[in-house]
């Protein structure tokens, strides 16, 4: 694929995981993880350093308060820039699904709760903003996520997320338009 290195923490079960690809002029060091995510120390050259996490929320509708808990707990450790992207299985907007059956404003609530007190902002992302299709060709698609921290913000205050084809997964993959990660 292009990349120098990669990390992925094993997996349970059979659900899904996160992997972390970088090329050898990005200094990238694990921070911590768990099969639910990775975080890791960027410190460029001409930048200051920062962390950068990739999230794999739980996917049981029973465990919701279990992620954003997680979210907050991941906070507590962190006191550099930090971005958090990935599939939180959580929406902060109910127009960010489309399809069967409407998230219930509860959760929709609790997680926009749990952003907003550990100081996250939703990265904007342009164009066709839904990166998961239920079922390719219906209309039961959702949007993933990046959200960051006002530090964050203020060291990338240009960065634009996109979405790119990925034809052989049922996810589009998100990057950034201005900055290579």
């Amino acid at each position: 694929m292009g990349f120098d290195y990669c990390f992925a923490p094993n997996i349970i079960g059979r659900g899904g995981g996160i992997a972390l690809f970088w090329r050898k002029t990005t200094k990238c060091s694990i921070v911590n993880y768990s099969c639910n995510h990775t975080s890791v120390r960027i410190g460029e050259d001409n930048l200051d350093p920062w962390i950068l996490t990739g999230f794999y929320g739980y996917p049981e509708g029973g465990r919701r308060r279990d992620s954003w808990n997680f979210i907050r707990s991941l906070t507590r450790n962190i006191n550099l820039p930090w971005c958090i992207f990935g599939d939180f299985n959580d929406i902060v907007h109910a127009q960010e699904k489309k399809g069967r059956a409407i998230r219930p404003n509860w959760l929709i609530r609790g997680f926009r709760q749990a952003i907003q007190e550990v100081g996250l902002i939703d990265i904007h992302m342009e164009g066709y903003s839904y990166t998961w299709f239920k079922s390719l060709g219906t209309p039961r698609v959702v949007e993933d996520t990046a959200l960051a921290n006002e530090a964050w913000m203020h060291s990338f205050p240009h960065v634009r997320l996109t979405n790119r084809v990925a034809p052989s997964s049922d996810h589009f993959q998100s990057y950034s338009t201005k900055h290579q990660w």
